[in-house]
């Protein structure tokens, strides 16, 4: 139970779901393996001072990944909030989320993870366990379904 005292940390990131498609017509998602947690998620991270929502996930993204050949398509709807323990208090996190088209699927990976994925829906679907990340990947896949049509 939370005393009173606890404080609330209050933080804000920007991320993005990459997304890439093959020249069959295939749509891969990227999932990177966060080392510390050990579960899968897309990429993200913290506002810096002065920047915009899009300058931090396209930082966030080219860190994470290595990667800078990359397009902004959209900014997703869905904004993920969610709250964890730190020493320090209760952090409650918000995360804006851009759906992103990757031209390549060559990635360096930054210490912050152990593993990246290119999958399928059906099997980023499996590796995925939090609900924000689940609706992310839906929402993805819904506009990704409507863009190529």
């Amino acid at each position: 139970m939370q005393s009173f005292n606890t404080p609330i940390i209050k933080e804000v990131s920007a991320g993005g779901v990459p997304f890439f498609i093959d020249q069959t017509g295939k749509v891969f998602y990227l999932l990177l393996r966060y080392r510390k947690a050990g579960h899968w998620a897309f990429p993200k991270g913290h506002i810096e001072v002065g920047e915009t929502l899009i300058e931090t996930a396209k930082r966030e993204i080219y860190e994470e990944t290595g990667q800078s050949q990359f397009t902004i398509v959209c900014k997703l709807p869905k904004v993920s909030v969610y709250w964890f323990r730190r020493q320090n208090g209760i952090v409650e996190k918000t995360v804006h989320y851009y759906l992103v088209k990757f031209h390549s699927k060559k990635l360096k990976l930054s210490s912050e993870h152990d593993h990246a994925r290119w999958a399928s829906y059906e099997e980023a679907y499996k590796l995925l366990r939090h609900k924000n990340d689940y609706d992310l990947l839906n929402l993805a896949r819904s506009k990704i379904d409507n863009m190529i049509k």
